[in-house]
């Protein structure tokens, strides 16, 4: 008896393992350069559990058209957002949504979903990541106190405030809740609640 639920539960490590790495480990980067018409650049890039592909490469000075096909309901993948540019948009289910660009300098953009779990980046020009820098600027983050997601302020679907203290949340549900009494989750250590006057809201 013993040796079947050995064999069993060798078998799930072996599923959950191949899983990791099909998901994980095993994914490079899918890179699409952009084709320019009438003097706009364009890709058409597939939402599906991620960006296809996840790094665009465009050339400086001319404007940037993407087209995002959202082939899924995931609520991980409703919004997409371009920091360098101040674009936030939503992103339907099983519809295309075009996104306009300006015409950017050489350099690296990185761009996510709302809940900051789905990224891509747009390269313009060569050699754009070594201009940039190779390594990544850790991002100050909160955590969404009604399902306890790192939510970076500049990038929360919403705000509230109670009791002195502003709370960022990933998405509107999570305020919804959150505003309708849902008590906040303690803060764990290493997680950040902001006070007011500390740092306001992002602008919306």
């Amino acid at each position: 008896m013993s040796g079947d639920v050995l064999v069993v539960d060798l078998a799930g490590f072996g599923a959950i393992g191949a899983i990791l790495w099909y998901f994980f480990l095993s994914r490079r980067p899918d890179e699409a350069a952009a084709e320019t018409t009438g003097g706009i650049q364009e890709v058409h890039v597939t939402v599906k559990g991620g960006y296809s592909p996840d790094r665009i490469l465009a050339r400086p000075g001319v404007p940037i058209r993407l087209h995002f096909d959202r082939q899924e309901e995931s609520p991980c993948s409703e919004e997409i957002v371009f920091p360098d540019f101040g674009v936030r948009r939503s992103l339907p289910a099983f519809a295309t949504t075009t996104i306009d660009l300006p015409a950017k300098p050489s350099g690296s953009y990185s761009f996510a979903c709302g809940m900051d779990m789905l990224h891509g980046t747009l390269v313009v020009g060569e050699g754009a990541g070594a201009a940039r820098g190779s390594e990544p600027v850790p991002e100050p983050s909160e955590t969404d106190p009604i399902c306890g997601m790192n939510v970076r302020p500049e990038r929360a679907a919403a705000t509230s405030e109670r009791d002195g203290s502003t709370y960022y949340f990933c998405s509107v549900g999570c305020k919804e809740r959150f505003d309708a009494g849902q008590p906040a989750r303690p803060v764990a250590p290493g997680e950040q609640r902001v006070s007011l006057g500390v740092r306001p809201p992002p602008q919306r």
